[in-house]
């Protein structure tokens, strides 16, 4: 969802197009008509407005209509970071990275009078530059690791949303893993290098809230530890996603319990009846597996089970296949 637009704060959202060649970073020069930081090079940006389905949306839209650029694929959604430059200089920027291949020539709207492909390690150098660019550069360039984690858990349309909180955890776990060596830096840098990572596995998808409350748990328990290095910070982080895919593996297990509890119980209440359920849960599944089961060692008539195919993705056609496959006697619907 899009954030409000709640003055006198104004959210941004900005491109930070990257050449997969070498990782330079393409900006443009904002040309004297714009209202803000004229003169000033920065990434492709642009003001969220009213009907916008995201930040992201917002920030494709922007590369197209001031680069000529369309198609490009997203890769990271970056941590958003305020920017306070005082009455009507206030916005909250959202960065997104989107690759680019090769390092094509932008074609420019009004809105900038120039464009260069800047390596990373130059950007320092470019002036006048809009504030805090090299943030928005840096939190929407994860690692090879999440950037591989952001790419799977976007694909993924097997598994339900506890599975791909664990999956999410896991490469939190793996980060901090790779980084737990670190010598330089306080802990408070690692921390924030962690949320960074964090935020980024979440907005993969953000309608799925179990990815984020479960990285949140992480983040706080590590927090918690109150480490004094980059090092510390980083094997508190391991550590307490360690203990957080302990725990989803102890809950999914108490959670398909109570599931076939729930299920077992209905078909006691009324004996013939199917149990109705609508798109793919692994928890659904499992509490449906057990009580198929249950009627079947106890020679009972096959559980009946209407499942709706939960257009557009169809995930409810697997979680059918998947009661057939357990011995229940099952009826697809649509829902269209």
């Amino acid at each position: 969802m899009a954030p409000p637009h709640t003055p006198p704060w104004r959210h941004v959202a900005t491109a930070i197009l990257t050449s997969l060649d070498d990782g330079a970073v393409a900006l443009v020069k904002r040309s004297a008509r714009v209202g803000t930081f004229p003169g000033h090079w920065g990434g492709v940006s642009g003001f969220l407005e009213p009907g916008d389905a995201s930040t992201r949306a917002r920030a494709a839209a922007e590369v197209e209509e001031e680069t000529g650029l369309t198609g490009l694929a997203h890769r990271a959604a970056g941590r958003p970071f305020a920017v306070d430059g005082g009455p009507g200089r206030r916005f909250v920027v959202h960065p997104h990275r989107f690759d680019v291949v090769g390092k094509p020539d932008l074609v420019l709207n009004w809105e900038n009078d120039d464009a260069a492909w800047v390596p990373r390690s130059a950007l320092a150098a470019v002036a006048p530059l809009v504030p805090r660019l090299a943030d928005a550069v840096e939190r929407a360039s994860p690692s090879k690791r999440v950037a591989a984690g952001v790419s799977t858990l976007a694909a993924d349309r097997d598994h339900g949303a506890m599975q791909l909180a664990a999956g999410a955890v896991d490469v939190l776990r793996g980060e901090a893993a790779d980084r737990k060596q670190e010598a330089v830096g306080d802990a408070d840098a690692a921390l924030d290098s962690a949320t960074d990572a964090a935020y980024t596995l979440a907005a993969a998808r953000p309608a799925m809230w179990p990815l984020a409350s479960a990285l949140a748990r992480v983040l706080d328990a590590a927090r918690r530890e109150r480490p004094v290095s980059a090092g510390d910070a980083w094997r508190a982080v391991e550590a307490a996603a360690l203990a957080e895919l302990n725990r989803a593996t102890a809950d999914a297990a108490s959670l398909a319990g109570a599931c076939a509890a729930v299920v077992e119980s209905a078909v006691a209440a009324a004996p013939g009846k199917p149990i109705v359920s609508l798109s793919y849960s692994s928890s659904v599944v499992a509490g449906l597996t057990r009580a198929a089961a249950a009627a079947l060692a106890a020679s009972r008539p096959p559980l009946p089970v209407l499942v709706c195919e939960s257009r557009p993705l169809l995930e409810g056609t697997r979680l059918a296949r998947a009661a057939a496959d357990a011995g229940a006697a099952v009826a697809l619907c649509t829902d269209a």
